[in-house]
């Protein structure tokens, strides 16, 4: 169906087809209608993005999506639309390729789907990260493309769990990989995930200018939407404490980048602009005051707290169970309960709790409030050492 819409449009005017021949990775146009007619898997994945981009740029994600779920699962287009599947969120369409190839007689179908689909169970909370870990412990993977995926993946568990700490060390080497990767799509999307784990491990950490080392060369290097995205979306994030104009900036950019598709990217623009107005007490725009996340409900609580309501912001966090927190979500709610309450202990915890996460750069702001006490910077040190 898609080649035969491809077709149609090419047909619509003379010399199209070798107007776009070249981003479709073929030599000339008649080259390229030949594959189209006959039905062949094209050389390029990239080239054949590169041509629904060119010829549907309003309904790439739909025509793609409809295109993966023909795709034969024993065939390298299939691999490569798993990825593209993944990136631009078409559920639907990932979970019907998944499931064919686990399922197929191919070995390298089966072992890529078996790496997204540890992935995709725990995003959905079906297993938890131990469950997640011992199934990628126990998951043997021979392509360069699958291996460099199974640590991006397990890199993603850890950071969705907010275990910052174990992101980096699963990351090791595998920038080794890459340049035995030969498609170009699959190798700049994994190149692009890796930098975007990498940057985010830099920020929490507290080494800022190594993290916008990252995403600058991604945004300038990478052209999918999805990605450069997330990478204005950190370079926001690494500006919030020291910079109110430069983090507004940034993230805002990200919100315009992202498409509406990308609900989870676009959630976590807002409550990064959430948090940043209310860091800097400004007038908050973006909070969700009917999400039951502990996110948002500690940036209502915040945003309260900024308004002079204590007891109402005392009362919204009250309605989270504390034991049932992540670690970087405890340190975030007692730096906000500190707040409220000039509470040293509780500015003391967070440090704490911020420290267990892996989290260096948020980690600074009970260390701000502490200075407010007075504290002895020989003492701070030996807090946050």
């Amino acid at each position: 169906m898609l080649y035969q819409q491809i077709l149609n449009k090419l047909d619509e005017e003379r010399g199209l087809a070798d107007q776009y021949c070249t981003i479709a990775g073929y030599k000339n146009g008649n080259a390229l209608r030949k594959s189209l007619r006959e039905n062949r898997e094209f050389g390029s994945f990239q080239g054949l993005v590169n041509l629904v981009q060119e010829l549907f740029p309003n309904d790439e994600k739909q025509l793609m999506a409809e295109y993966a779920m023909t795709l034969d699962p024993n065939k390298q287009t299939a691999r490569y639309m798993l990825e593209y599947c993944e990136l631009n969120k078409l559920t639907y369409a990932k979970e019907k390729l998944l499931n064919d190839m686990l399922k197929c007689s191919n070995s390298q179908s089966k072992e890529w789907a078996s790496v997204y689909y540890i992935e995709h169970r725990f995003s959905k909370g079906e297993i938890n990260l131990d469950d997640a870990m011992q199934k990628y412990g126990k998951l043997a993977v021979k392509q360069p493309e699958t291996i460099v995926a199974k640590e991006i993946y397990k890199a993603y568990c850890y950071s969705t769990s907010q275990i910052f700490n174990m992101v980096y060390p699963v990351l090791i080497g595998v920038e080794n990989y890459f340049s035995e990767i030969r498609e170009e799509y699959i190798k700049n999307s994994l190149i692009g995930r890796h930098r975007l784990l990498i940057s985010e491990h830099y920020i929490m950490i507290n080494e800022i200018e190594k993290a916008r080392e990252y995403c600058l060369k991604l945004i300038n290097e990478i052209e999918c939407k999805h990605l450069k995205s997330v990478a204005y979306l950190q370079l926001g994030n690494s500006y919030i404490i020291s910079n109110f104009d430069m983090s507004y900036d940034y993230l805002k950019k990200a919100l315009n980048l992202i498409e509406n598709y990308n609900i989870n990217v676009i959630t976590n623009i807002k409550r990064s602009l959430s948090f940043l107005h209310n860091v800097w007490n400004k007038t908050n725009s973006y909070l969700d005051c009917s999400s039951e996340h502990p996110s948002d409900v500690h940036e209502v609580a915040f945003s309260l707290f900024n308004n002079g309501e204590k007891g109402k912001a005392i009362s919204i966090l009250n309605q989270l169970d504390f034991s049932k927190l992540s670690d970087n979500q405890k340190a975030f709610h007692l730096y906000i309960l500190g707040k409220i309450r000039g509470d040293l202990n509780a500015f003391t915890n967070s440090i704490i709790y911020f420290k267990k996460s892996g989290d260096v750069m948020f980690r600074q702001l009970p260390i701000i409030e502490l200075k407010k006490f007075n504290i002895p910077e020989s003492v701070l040190r030996a807090m946050t050492f």
